[in-house]
């Protein structure tokens, strides 16, 4: 539906039906949101569910809505970062006997009948952009693991244990302070790292939390596969999606090869449908690939997993704008968040934001301690040393036991 079809709003921006408010957006397309009394905003949400999704704020010349500039990145943790195209219905079956929320729907907050039907545009979650505005020679083939083939969807659940291994095993060594501790931390979040390990372990519990999540039956449910004819594309999610899908090239569904991807991707969620976690909302600052290393510019620490001597090197201040630029990722998302967590509100370029970056091992530790990459691989770096430890715990009581 365009704006031009779109029903006609009131003084305030809204419009009515079934007893619920809506909006059009600016972008296009229709949400349903909840009026903040005493006040010019809204806040976006779903028809089935309860969770409160972005702020809305009123552009009064066109009369439809645009997203509340976004916060500081320091409380992205606490908020609900998503696109309100994104603010849909649960593209599941709806089934109201078993749902806390199907109260609402039976008093016809969840209902579209032929007498009175909603605009098209309003999103269910299916078929969406998230669904159709893939890359070229990538088409979505299995909705949920029960469309999986089944060798497939075996190795995808076994996976999904494994991440939720990661996380616990990370968090074990975290409290159980082994000596080699500080060594690891320091490779991933730098000389600064006791400040943002309050930070790592919040993430770590969070991302636990979720890999149960995804093991569920809604979870399970929002796995897609794909069929990606570009060979190097593991997998992806977007940030925006409110359910949280995750998108995996079938390609590489492999054994021992998807708990860093399903760890990464669960890292940049925050809030999302049926579910009681809430994710870190952990950005793509810089990755962490062997395969640019030499953009790098020095020498690369040897250690059991090579991201870890990639990490160092950019804990101690070796990032270059030529490792940036290999991977073509968001540069405003990193100079973004060197302008937060330096404080220098007038950083626009990526030269000026690699000088504060490289040049505060503050900054560093903040930025690492919400990037993807680093928690992930820290993570499962650390659950290498925890098992390390149980595995010459284990010898040594074979030992005494003789």
């Amino acid at each position: 539906m365009t704006l031009a079809a779109a029903p006609e709003v009131d003084g305030q921006g809204f419009w009515a039906h079934k007893g619920n408010h809506y909006v059009n957006l600016a972008q296009g397309g229709v949400v349903l949101v909840r009026k903040i009394p005493g006040t010019h905003r809204c806040r976006a949400r779903l028809a089935s569910e309860l969770a409160p999704g972005p702020f809305l704020v009123l552009d009064r010349e066109t009369m439809t809505w645009k997203l509340e500039p976004s916060l500081p990145l320091s409380d992205i943790g606490n908020t609900v970062d998503l696109s309100a195209r994104a603010n849909s219905s649960q593209n599941q079956p709806h089934d109201n006997a078993h749902d806390a929320t199907g109260a609402q729907a039976a008093a016809g907050h969840d209902r579209q009948d032929a007498e009175n039907p909603l605009p098209a545009a309003v999103h269910d979650g299916k078929n969406d952009r998230f669904e159709t505005a893939m890359a070229a020679g990538e088409v979505m083939v299995a909705r949920g693991l029960m469309q999986f083939p089944a060798e497939q969807a075996a190795i995808v659940r076994s996976e999904l244990l494994a991440v939720e291994r990661i996380f616990t095993d990370a968090h074990f060594a975290i409290r159980a302070n082994y000596l080699e501790i500080n060594g690891v931390l320091a490779s991933y979040f730098g000389s600064a790292h006791e400040v943002i390990k309050p930070l790592l372990i919040d993430a770590l519990q969070r991302g636990q939390s979720l890999s149960a999540e995804y093991r569920g039956v809604w979870g399970e449910n929002k796995i897609n596969g794909v069929q990606s004819s570009h060979q190097l594309r593991q997998g992806w999610m977007n940030p925006d999606d409110f359910h949280g899908r995750i998108f995996i090239n079938l390609s590489h569904v492999l054994e021992n090869t998807l708990r860093l991807l399903l760890g990464h991707e669960f890292l940049h969620t925050t809030r999302i449908s049926r579910f009681n976690s809430i994710g870190p909302s952990a950005r793509d600052f810089f990755y962490l690939d062997a395969r640019a290393q030499s953009s790098l510019n020095r020498p690369v620490p040897g250690h059991d997993s090579e991201w870890r001597g990639i990490s160092e090197v950019i804990m101690q201040g070796g990032l270059t704008v030529d490792y940036l630029n290999a991977f073509g990722t968001n540069l405003p998302w990193f100079i973004a968040g060197v302008r937060e967590h330096s404080g220098v509100a007038g950083v626009q370029d990526i030269d000026t934001a690699l000088i504060l970056f490289n040049s505060s091992p503050a900054v560093r530790a903040q930025m690492a301690a919400r990037n993807a990459d680093s928690i992930i691989c820290a993570a499962r770096d650390l659950q290498r040393l925890h098992q390390a430890h149980l595995a010459d715990d284990e010898w040594l009581k074979s030992l005494v036991n003789g």
